[in-house]
Order: structure tokens, then sequence, then C-alpha cells
């Protein structure tokens, strides 16, 4: 895992209000804890013996925080949020989904692949702009799931 792609989740994580975020990616987890300061601020929480950038091998898990679930594309390519460029996003912050629902469509290799919930509930943040690209186990979404 790279530092700058580390960097850019928590920057991600701030932009969303995110206050929590654990990603993995080919058996290395990366968690790390925002807490808001006095004046509306966002800072790095204080971890136990280790910096917010700590990279550990664990069992291959699907990341999951106190706030939501996070979806991770399943392939790399062209992120898009709407079918087509004059149709609605598929969701958008605060929607309720269902398991199995389209969420958005990777683009790779002229393909257009689905991204669906792997859970139903509400989306907490999309993390992902129109029309970037993403790797592989980016994360790209945060639902908050229904119990």
């Amino acid at each position: 895992m790279k530092i700058e792609f580390i960097e850019r989740l928590i920057k991600l994580a701030e932009r969303s209000g995110l206050t929590e975020l654990e990603y993995e990616e080919n058996g290395s987890v990366v968690r790390f804890s925002l807490h808001v300061q006095a004046g509306g601020g966002i800072a790095p929480a204080p971890l136990q013996g280790a910096s917010p950038t700590t990279v550990s091998q664990a069992e291959a898990v699907t990341p999951v925080t106190e706030r939501g679930y996070a979806v991770t594309s399943s392939l790399g390519g062209v992120f898009y949020r709407a079918p087509a460029p004059s149709e609605p996003a598929f969701v958008q912050v605060g929607d309720q989904v269902d398991e199995g629902q389209t969420l958005a469509i990777i683009e790779a290799m002229k393909m257009l692949n689905p991204i669906e919930s792997p859970v139903t509930g509400r989306i907490l943040a999309i993390l992902i702009n129109e029309g970037e690209m993403v790797e592989s186990g980016a994360p790209l979404f945060m639902i908050a799931e229904e119990a």
C-alpha cells in the first residue's frame, strides 16, 4: 500500500465527515480515527503506539468501521455514478439501498461493470468523484448497515 494512497484516504474521510476508517488491501490493513478539534477542524486521533499510517498484516477481511460498511471496487477502471452522462446518479448520500442494488459502474477495457451493494442500509459517503480512476480494492462507498 502506498503512502500517497493512505493520505488520499485520510483526505476523503475528512471531506466526507467520517471519523473512522479501516481499509484492507492484499492482507495489509490501515486504520485511522479523526476527531473534531475545538473550532471545527479535524485532527488525527492519537492511536496507542501507532501512527495513522501504520500498516500491518492481517487476515483478508472486508473493511468495516463503527460508522459503516466500506464498499470497495472489485476491479480497476473509471468510476461512474450514473448509467449515462445525461441520467441521474444511481445513488446519493442518504439514500436507502438494498443488497444487490447497483451503486455505480466501473468501466474497464470498454466494459461496464456494476458495483452492487453487499448489504441493505443507508449511503453514508461516496468516496470517489465521477470519472476518477480507481484501483481494485479502493473504497467507493460507506454504507450504514441495517440490523
